[in-house]
């Protein structure tokens, strides 16, 4: 049985990745992302939890953002074609 958290909200599925999946391009849509906040991802049914390690737009770091295009970079690396989430709050 495979269990699939509860109140996530999808930011659907990067359009890049790079340096072996640990960073991922995500174009945001009103969703606020922080450094330091968890990330769940989804690949054939199966869900991991990642963390927001860095955020940046042009190459410079930000801490949060809520609209457009950033590149994340993450705890660990992640599958391509994987799909991204937050926890509703």
């Amino acid at each position: 049985i495979k269990l699939k958290p509860k109140n996530l909200i999808s930011l659907g599925i990067p359009r890049e990745y790079f340096s072996s999946g640990t960073v991922a391009i995500i174009e945001l849509n009103g969703i606020t992302l922080k450094v330091g906040m968890n990330l769940y991802v989804e690949k054939n049914g199966d869900y991991s939890k990642v963390n927001i390690l860095s955020l940046k737009i042009n190459n410079q770091n930000i801490d949060e953002i809520n609209n457009g295009e950033v590149g994340v970079k993450l705890s660990s690396s992640i599958k391509n074609k994987s799909e991204f989430f937050v926890k509703q709050r």
